[in-house]
C-alpha cells in the first residue's frame, strides 16, 4: 500500500539556498517529480516576490544553471532551469527508494517535500539513506493518500483540493462572490497570489482528469 510522507529540509540540502536567503518572500514550487533519469523536472513556479530581483539572485545561485523565465501570469511566473549536482544528496535519497516527489515548496530558507512511496519498506530505505549520509530532515506527516485525500482521485494535489474546498465554502464561486482571493488566502494561511495559482491549476487538472480532455500542446508546467 502506498504511503505519503511530508518532510522539511533546510535549503542548503536541496536547492536555492542562496536565492531563498536573498529573496526571503519568494515561494518556489516544483511538483510531480518522478524518480527517473531526469531526477527533477526543470520547470518550477515562482510567486510572492519581485521577479526581476528573483532573476538576478537565482542566476548566481550554484544549485541551478541556464535559468529562463518562460511565462508570466497574473500572480506568478513559470521558469525552466537545469539543476546542478548541489541537489544530489536528496535526489539520490528518493531515487534509491523509487519514490515520487508530489510537491516541493521552498520558502523562508527551507523546503517542504511531499513524497509518495510504494510501501513503508521504501520509506525505510529513504530514511536509512538520509541517516547514513547525515541528511537532516523533519518528518511532518505520514498518511495513506487514498484514505486521507479525496481530491487525489481526480489528480489534484492536497493543496489544490484544499484551495477549491475552502473557496467553495467561503462563497468565492458564487455570483456575486461572498469572498475574495484574499479571504481564501487568509483562511488557508497563504497569499492571494498562491491561492490564485492553486485554483487555476486545480481547474485545469480537474477538467483534464474528470472530463478526459486532451490539453493542447504547450510547455509542460508544474502544479501547485
Amino acid at each position: 500500500m502506498t504511503v505519503v510522507a511530508e518532510f522539511r529540509i533546510p535549503a542548503e540540502l536541496f536547492a536555492f539556498e542562496q536565492t531563498l536567503a536573498e529573496s526571503p518572500s519568494a515561494v518556489i514550487e516544483i511538483e510531480r517529480v518522478a524518480a527517473a533519469k531526469e531526477v527533477l523536472t526543470p520547470y518550477f513556479w515562482v510567486s510572492d516576490c519581485a521577479l526581476d530581483t528573483f532573476d538576478a539572485v537565482a542566476r548566481e545561485d550554484p544549485s541551478v544553471t541556464n535559468l529562463d523565465r518562460l511565462d508570466v501570469f497574473e500572480q506568478a511566473a513559470l521558469y525552466r532551469a537545469d539543476w546542478t549536482d548541489r541537489i544530489d544528496a536528496v535526489a539520490f535519497a528518493y531515487t534509491d527508494a523509487g519514490a515520487v516527489i508530489v510537491e516541493a515548496t521552498g520558502q523562508h530558507g527551507a523546503w517542504e517535500l511531499r513524497m509518495r512511496f510504494d510501501d513503508r519498506e521504501s520509506l525505510h530505505v529513504f530514511r536509512d539513506y538520509c541517516d547514513r549520509n547525515e541528511i537532516d530532515f523533519t518528518l511532518l506527516r505520514l498518511y495513506d493518500p487514498d484514505a486521507d485525500h479525496v481530491g487525489a482521485r481526480h489528480g489534484l494535489t492536497e493543496k489544490q483540493a484544499d484551495a477549491l474546498t475552502t473557496a467553495w465554502n467561503l462563497g468565492y464561486f458564487e455570483t456575486p462572490r461572498r469572498a475574495t482571493l484574499a479571504d481564501v488566502g487568509e483562511a488557508l494561511g497563504v497569499s492571494s497570489q498562491s491561492v490564485s495559482q492553486r485554483l487555476r491549476r486545480a481547474h485545469q487538472t480537474w477538467v483534464e482528469t474528470a472530463l478526459t480532455v486532451t490539453p493542447p500542446d504547450h510547455e509542460p508546467e508544474a502544479s501547485i
